[in-house]
């Protein structure tokens, strides 16, 4: 089984222009310029090496960085950096960070679709507080299917009925909440590989009180409260569907292979 959510990549100077939003400090003892940087490109409509192509420093404190799209040699973006005192701050970008949200995850979403893009965008503006007001109200919405995908995949992964219905009564819980709570405490171990438990990581951040909460610590939240749920309402359904269509086509193979052997016989 695929593992399930990781641990945050390593902060480099590259993954700090790419994703790190406006106004969260990155603590580093130094700031070296990444040459090339990895972003979408509106025109190449894909992902794209971007190159380094000017610089502007004002007294080693402020610096204004240019890159440019190697493939299309068309689309610019610009990066407004100031150093502090034990870091680094993005305080401008342009064009704005993608709101993007991947197609198989907006599809899936539907209606939710746009509160997880006000997700992202209080996200990239820095509003901690507000990235994960929006993101509780996606998972809000989709706590059912959520679980729904969890049973699945212990049906997929060939868990007794009883074990998957216990899964599903979760849903009967009229807070989404108590629903998650009660849907991680009943998943096999089967999925919860080296004993992570997604739905339970999903509650545990849930249950965080953010009236006391900074808006950068916020927004460490939502970052993880995105990766458990993309994990979960995208990646793990995307594997149970794989699996499934190789088992059914394995035994498909095995039945057809058992049937010419018994002809024969």
């Amino acid at each position: 089984m695929t593992p399930g959510p990781t641990a945050a990549p390593v902060v480099t100077p590259a993954k700090f222009l790419e994703e790190y939003p406006l106004y969260r400090e990155w603590k580093t003892p130094t700031w070296n310029m990444p040459g090339t940087i990895s972003f979408d490109c509106s025109t190449c409509e894909k992902e794209t090496t971007w190159e380094h192509q000017s610089d502007d420093s004002n007294s080693n404190s402020f610096f204004l960085l240019g890159y440019r799209c190697h493939l299309c040699q068309q689309r610019s973006t610009h990066f407004l950096v100031v150093r502090l005192e034990h870091g680094v701050m993005k305080v401008g970008q342009f064009p704005m960070q993608s709101t993007r949200v991947p197609s198989r995850i907006e599809k899936r979403l539907g209606n939710s679709a746009n509160f997880y893009r006000r997700a992202l965008t209080s996200r990239n503006e820095g509003y901690g507080i507000g990235a994960v007001a929006y993101f509780r109200r996606v998972i809000e919405d989709k706590t059912n299917e959520l679980i729904d995908v969890v049973a699945d995949a212990a049906r997929a992964y060939g868990i007794s009925e009883p074990d998957i219905e216990k899964i599903r009564a979760a849903k009967n819980q009229k807070v989404y909440e108590d629903k998650l709570k009660i849907a991680a405490q009943a998943i096999p171990d089967v999925l919860k590989p080296d004993s992570a438990n997604p739905l339970q990581a999903l509650y545990d951040t849930l249950s965080v009180g953010i009236h006391t909460q900074s808006e950068d610590e916020c927004l460490k939240i939502a970052d993880e409260i995105r990766d458990v749920f993309d994990y979960l309402f995208d990646r793990l359904r995307t594997e149970i569907e794989d699996r499934t269509s190789f088992v059914n086509k394995v035994k498909s193979i095995v039945s057809k292979r058992g049937q010419g052997i018994h002809g024969k016989s």
